[in-house]
């Protein structure tokens, strides 16, 4: 755990003390150091578990998450530096700071084992998104984008905060290692009932579950990149992870309470799949999918099955390299065009062969066409929904039906036809923005080798 930990705090002197000139490199390979020392928890994936410390261990859910959150770092300070090349030196290392600062609290919130420090550190989490999001977003929309993301969000986790109180004095201990022995009395009476509503809200809000999303097309809009991919790739991820671990404790009475929580979910599906068709900002239109994808992980969590679970936890880690990829692809065509609208960037892959093939590659990605391991999250998800009820195969079905069709809407609505007037004197691509997409699109391609290593501790 330290050989994480420790790196990454060194990463704050290693910001302030470089010159302006050496800052980005420096931050990049240091960070990038600290990914690949993270992949040494592959290895150890057969084990249930590491106990780092009393509070602290990983197991294979927490691994996976754990080494995605450090591989993102140095792609986002990568993705950032074009954004911040009109800011003082002060501000840029004050935003590497504050992304350096993001990585730890993920660090920790992954691999604690205490439940209330896991809330501690979960809410923690929200203070430097909240200030990359409001200092740093592109336009005035972006206070009223931080307000929404930081009352959703705190408002859904209050209630939890209640219940974990509650909790801790009836079991004397909300260590995650120990769930499987308590033996709680949750009987399906109305204070049980709102104890599991509780308990799960905080984490639906944060996925987000349909109806309670919509703070997350405004944060994903409004926010930088660095902002938009974090957000994407790892935030939304922390729901779905609080929501497998407090599933454990509330076993008897979540297969009773499921049921509309899925239903909400299958609808919400096909709802925010639809609203991607007529979506005519990129950004929201890839804020959108990320709310359709995180629906089917909704539904796979609230199922319970090996199966479902092993879906799940695939989906997500596919899902964080793949919005994430479509967030950077998205910037690229904003810092050339200075648009988001897709009708006033067609054409470019007449200007621009290589993206356009980071293009194509990221769509189909995106509506899961093997061999990424995007395939096997849906597959595994879409079979346990079938095991759970025939009739979701009419919806998931559908689903994966618009999810292609939005998604090649999305590449021909921007690479295809003829270039608008308005765009002339293009910058080329640079070697900085190919490595950035490169760096997301191998892991995806190569996870399909071996997926067992994100296939959570069911296999």
């Amino acid at each position: 755990m330290l050989k994480i930990i420790i790196p990454t705090m060194m990463l704050l002197p290693t910001v302030w003390l470089s010159k302006n000139t050496t800052m980005w490199i420096n931050s990049t390979s240091h960070s990038l150091m600290i990914a690949l020392i993270s992949f040494t928890y592959l290895n150890k994936l057969d084990i249930t578990n590491m106990n780092y410390s009393l509070n602290f261990s990983s197991d294979s859910l927490s691994s996976p998450l754990l080494i995605l959150t450090t591989w993102l770092l140095p792609l986002m300070i990568i993705a950032s530096q074009n954004h911040l090349k009109n800011e003082t030196e002060t501000r840029k290392k004050l935003y590497v700071t504050l992304l350096v600062l993001l990585q730890m609290s993920l660090i920790l919130t992954f691999s604690v084992t205490e439940m209330i420090l896991f809330y501690i550190l979960f809410e923690t989490t929200l203070i430097p998104t909240l200030i990359i999001i409001t200092r740093w977003g592109n336009q005035t929309e972006r206070m009223k984008a931080g307000l929404y993301f930081l009352f959703y969000t705190l408002i859904g986790s209050l209630p939890l905060l209640i219940s974990l109180i509650y909790l801790q004095t009836q079991l004397g201990s909300l260590n995650f290692l120990l769930f499987n022995y308590y033996k709680l009395s949750i009987y399906p009476n109305w204070s049980n009932k709102l104890m599991w509503l509780a308990c799960i809200m905080a984490f639906m809000i944060k996925l987000p579950l349909y109806g309670l999303h919509l703070w997350l097309p405004k944060a994903h809009v409004e926010a930088p990149i660095a902002g938009s991919m974090v957000l994407a790739a790892i935030l939304l991820k922390l729901g779905g992870y609080g929501m497998m671990r407090v599933c454990q404790l509330l076993e008897p009475l979540t297969s009773y309470m499921a049921y509309p929580f899925i239903l909400l979910s299958l609808w919400g599906m096909i709802m925010t799949s639809s609203m991607c068709l007529r979506q005519t900002d990129l950004k929201a239109l890839i804020a959108y999918s990320s709310v359709s994808h995180m629906a089917l992980v909704i539904i796979a969590i609230l199922i319970q099955t090996p199966w479902s679970f092993m879906g799940a936890t695939s989906l997500m880690i596919a899902h964080g390299l793949t919005s994430s990829l479509l967030f950077c692809l998205a910037n690229s065509n904003y810092e050339r065009t200075h648009s988001r609208t897709m009708l006033l960037t067609r054409g470019l892959q007449m200007l621009f062969p290589l993206m356009g093939m980071w293009w194509i590659i990221a769509s189909l990605t995106n509506l899961a066409l093997p061999p990424t391991i995007n395939l096997i999250g849906e597959l595994l998800i879409i079979m346990s929904t079938f095991s759970w009820n025939h009739f979701t195969i009419i919806l998931t079905g559908l689903n994966v039906l618009i999810t292609a069709l939005y998604s090649l809407y999305m590449l021909i609505s921007t690479q295809r036809g003829k270039p608008p007037y308005h765009i002339h004197n293009m910058p080329p691509t640079f070697t900085r923005e190919n490595t950035l997409m490169t760096l997301h699109i191998i892991p995806l391609l190569l996870l399909i080798l071996n997926p067992k290593i994100i296939l959570g501790n069911l296999y």
